[in-house]
């Protein structure tokens, strides 16, 4: 698959997650998690989104494969 066709995908995926979310987490909500690497030939798509009232909303996308290794990265700040 071509970085290009992965970030089209992140994209929509990152939508359909912003239009099925009902309430922002609060911050006491939170949980910390460690990063888990994919299956052997596979990648891992990390996205993370912050909206703030007076300083908007901001998402991140970053590609790894089961190696940690960097692919590709996108961040949107609106």
């Amino acid at each position: 698959m071509e970085e290009y066709e992965i970030m089209n995908k992140v994209d929509r995926w990152l939508g359909e997650y912003l239009e099925h979310q009902s309430q922002p987490e609060t911050s006491s909500s939170r949980q910390v998690l460690r990063w888990e690497p994919p299956l052997s030939g596979n990648f891992k798509i990390n996205v993370d989104v912050a909206c703030l009232e007076e300083e908007g909303t901001g998402f991140g996308v970053l590609v790894r494969d089961h190696n940690s290794n960097f692919y590709c990265a996108s961040i949107q700040c609106k």
